[in-house]
């Protein structure tokens, strides 16, 4: 383009078309180029696309487990104060399992 514009200062004057390049006017060197730029456009985006789902989902996974090992801790100290029988065992308190329960 630029070289028919150099050729041609006063095309738009006169009325005359700007020619279109098409990928066959393109070198090899060209053409391996946009190629090579545009692999690494489209890496780009499905890693882009791939954080974009994944840091969201990782944050709900951290949010999720976090609840998991909190109810196995108040489950594992609410069966620690009772005793086989299910009675309350030596040294706790229903004032103790009410505590534990409000936590």
């Amino acid at each position: 383009m630029l070289e028919f514009e150099n050729k041609n200062p006063d095309w738009k004057k006169y009325g005359k078309e700007a020619p279109v390049t098409t990928e066959k006017d393109l070198t090899a060197e060209q053409t391996q180029q946009i190629k090579d730029s545009t692999d690494s456009a489209n890496t780009y985006l499905a890693e882009a696309n791939k954080k974009l789902i994944k840091d969201p989902v990782d944050k709900y996974r951290d949010y999720a487990q976090q609840r998991t090992d909190i109810e196995a801790k108040f489950s594992a100290g609410l069966a620690a104060m009772y005793d086989a029988s299910g009675n309350l065992a030596e040294g706790a308190t229903r004032a103790n399992v009410d505590e534990l329960k409000r936590q």
